[in-house]
């Protein structure tokens, strides 16, 4: 295992400590995902931002909470605009007067 220390760059401790701190991690991140079920049972519309100020968890950040949340699958999809912006058979088209028309360089 020294060696392992050794070619990691890492104390003994360092990495033990690591592994209790992913640990303890883990354990935090599925208590927060029990929430997030029951919080998501209750409004089913409510966004990631919104979850976040409402559980305000203290060992994680906003980013790293609203990619948790995306992994859950919890992201609100929002429909799909369809709507036509433009009507183009109301526009008058004009015939190419230039079409055979040689441009002069000055004359």
């Amino acid at each position: 295992m020294r060696e392992l220390y050794q070619l990691t760059g890492t104390s003994k401790q360092n990495f033990h400590q690591r592994v209790i701190q992913n640990n303890f991690k883990q354990g935090e991140l599925a208590q927060l995902e029990m929430l997030m079920y029951k919080i998501r049972d209750d409004h089913p519309g409510l966004g990631g931002k919104k979850m976040y100020h409402m559980l305000q968890p203290h060992f994680i950040g906003r980013d790293q909470f609203l990619e948790f949340y995306s992994s859950l699958g919890f992201c609100v999809k929002s429909p799909k605009n369809y709507r036509r912006t433009t009507n183009s058979s109301a526009v008058i088209r004009f015939p190419n007067m230039v079409e055979n028309d040689q441009p002069s360089l000055g004359e």
